[in-house]
């Protein structure tokens, strides 16, 4: 393969030094080109979870749920940094914009809080049993794009295509702009984030613009395989953005969402 720029003519890193009793490093090669920002499509991941309490056929079922119907699309935990440091970082910067932070931690802190707020808005919907229906004044997704759209009437195809995993309903993702939802749906979202005025203004303040994230998480390849009477081994694939702890919640005792305090 071709090597250029920074990387030509150097010798390889020595990839051994990751290698331990959890990692292995199977394959590497050069490419010529860097990976950008946004080049990522999605990630496969293989997991293997052990010490598992109780009988593995409920987990298996669980499985064969899941593939059927997705999970709610929160953000993982990582997302917020040790013990919600992010967010803490994130006031800092609301209280006092003036303040220098280096550029990629400033986004870093940026998008917790929006996370953050978006994950409540999704659980707002998890408790009210709506994370995955429709509801008047949605904006709903399509499987694997950033567009939305606005449905005139909730009619039986609007219905049968969320049944589907076709199209989702949709969160916002805070900033400034057309909140692109009205009625039920933004009144959801208004009752969630009421007492989150110092992150919506601090977003705002900052100059991030209004985007929505579907709330719910197809995972269709989802593999199930025992590997002993208290472990399981899971496979499946996920697109760019999307957090594997947040499939591992719906099957085993997990962070049941994602939400550090601020």
């Amino acid at each position: 393969m071709v090597q250029r720029g920074a990387a030509r003519g150097k010798p390889d890193p020595d990839w051994s030094a990751l290698e331990n009793d959890g990692i292995a490093v199977l394959r590497h090669t050069r490419h010529d080109r860097k990976l950008k920002r946004g080049a990522l499509e999605g990630n496969r991941f293989r997991i293997v979870v052990r010490e598992l309490e109780g009988a593995c056929g409920g987990l298996e079922a669980r499985c064969a749920a899941i593939r059927a119907a997705g999970v709610p699309n929160y953000f993982g935990p990582q997302r917020f940094g040790h013990g919600g440091r992010n967010l803490q970082e994130a006031s800092r910067l609301f209280a006092d914009p003036r303040r220098r932070f280096d550029r990629n931690k400033r986004s870093l802190y940026l998008s917790a809080a929006r996370s953050y707020l978006f994950n409540r808005i999704l659980a707002h919907r998890v408790g009210n049993g709506s994370w995955n229906r429709a509801v008047e004044g949605d904006a709903f997704m399509f499987t694997g794009s950033n567009s939305f759209f606005k449905a005139d009437e909730l009619d039986e195809d609007i219905r049968r295509r969320i049944e589907a995993l076709a199209i989702h309903p949709s969160g916002t993702l805070w900033g400034t702009g057309d909140p692109a939802i009205s009625g039920a749906a933004l009144e959801m979202e208004r009752a969630a984030l009421a007492q989150c005025a110092e992150f919506r203004e601090g977003l705002e303040r900052c100059g991030l613009e209004l985007a929505r994230r579907a709330l719910r998480l197809p995972v269709p390849d989802l593999e199930f395989a025992r590997v002993d009477d208290s472990a399981c081994e899971l496979a499946f694939s996920l697109p760019a953005g999307a957090y594997a702890t947040t499939v591992l919640r719906e099957l085993v005792e997990f962070d049941p969402q994602g939400l550090p305090d601020a």
